[in-house]
């Protein structure tokens, strides 16, 4: 039986990217971004440490003029992220528990009522599953929440935004290997306890920050996964995708190739097993990645993780994103979202 509320039939998965506000200076990035997506994420401008870096103000103008952009453009917004350990202010973490827990409630508050109904779904909680697997984080939100960290945070999102789809979004699940058996094993117990209990987490999100040069991306262990979160209900997004080629060759068309059969063999295994809502990649243009810091090539060579190459030019891997995603269309921004999934 599933603990969750039924999902609507499965649709196409509505495509976006991370962006910055910075990127719509550029007329041609606008239009690449049309062709090839219905819904942005804000790379950085939601992020706590970056919105509120004192106690005493919130500064909202960044948030609020790269969702005016949105809104004019046509495209839906995902909100990125309510609560991350990695992006808590430094004041944050010289709070009491009781003080902490204070302030996360009221950044969820505030965030849900000002952008109420024109965001398509939030990231109520980003990864926050250990690094090992084995239980949730531990740092100031656990101290400050104990064991209705993932409720009350919800629950609190939900009451702010009641029409937005509430996503606890995660890193790692798709790889393979013994620690992602743990923490695929850790978040299925996770997600099942919290839906018995009445969490509203409306999906899972999956980041699939792959590597070309792992394999395969479409494994058993995987796939077991995506059956048994559909098997509760839980519809899927895929929310942070990229494909590092780091140490994938050096000649640009093999690397491409390599880059572009990593995310086919990953997509495939998510559209197959379950209710893929999403598939965002974590930029459009290798002309600004993450990655190009993150997991620089040790041959120097620029970075090609994303769809486009730095001139915008539609390369293998965003033409697998069109073979394996069937709609781009505007039109289901913000996805159609019952009211007992948005809640």
């Amino acid at each position: 039986m599933s603990l969750a509320h039924p999902h609507s039939p499965r649709l196409a998965p509505l495509r976006g990217a991370a962006v910055a506000l910075s990127d719509f200076a550029d007329p041609f990035f606008v239009q690449a971004l049309h062709e090839d997506c219905g819904l942005i994420v804000p790379e950085y401008e939601l992020q706590w440490d970056r919105m509120r870096p004192t106690p005493r103000r919130t500064d909202w103008r960044r948030a609020d003029a790269l969702l005016e952009l949105a809104q004019r453009q046509g495209l839906g917004l995902r909100g990125h992220a309510m609560l991350w350990h990695d992006a808590l202010p430094a004041w944050f973490e010289a709070l009491s528990p009781a003080g902490a827990r204070r302030a996360a409630l009221a950044r969820i508050s505030s965030l849900g009522r000002r952008y109420r109904g024109r965001v398509h779904s939030w990231d109520v909680v980003n990864e926050p599953l250990s690094e090992t697997g084995e239980g949730l984080r531990d740092g100031p939100l656990l101290r400050a929440f104990g064991a209705g960290f993932l409720n009350t945070c919800f629950a609190r999102a939900a009451h702010a935004d009641p029409g937005a789809l509430l996503v606890l979004n995660e890193m790692g699940l798709e790889y393979g290997g013994a620690q992602a058996d743990c923490k695929r094993d850790t978040m299925l117990h996770l997600l099942e306890s919290e839906l018995e209990r009445g969490t509203p987490i409306g999906a899972l999100g999956l980041q699939a920050h792959l590597d070309a040069s792992d394999g395969p991306h479409d494994h058993k262990a995987l796939r077991q996964f995506l059956r048994a979160v559909s098997r509760i209900g839980l519809p899927v997004m895929v929310t942070e995708l990229d494909v590092s080629d780091r140490s994938a060759p050096a000649e640009i068309d093999a690397r491409d190739d390599l880059v572009a059969e990593a995310a086919r063999g990953f997509l495939a295994a998510v559209l197959e097993e379950c209710d893929c809502r999403t598939v965002i990649t974590w930029g459009l243009s290798d002309r600004r990645s993450w990655l190009a810091q993150a997991r620089p090539r040790l041959d120097g060579l620029p970075v090609r993780p994303l769809p486009r190459d730095a001139a915008l030019r539609v390369k293998s891997f965003g033409e697998v994103l069109v073979q394996l995603t069937a709609s781009k269309s505007a039109a289901q921004a913000p996805y159609a979202v019952s009211e007992s999934e948005g809640r």
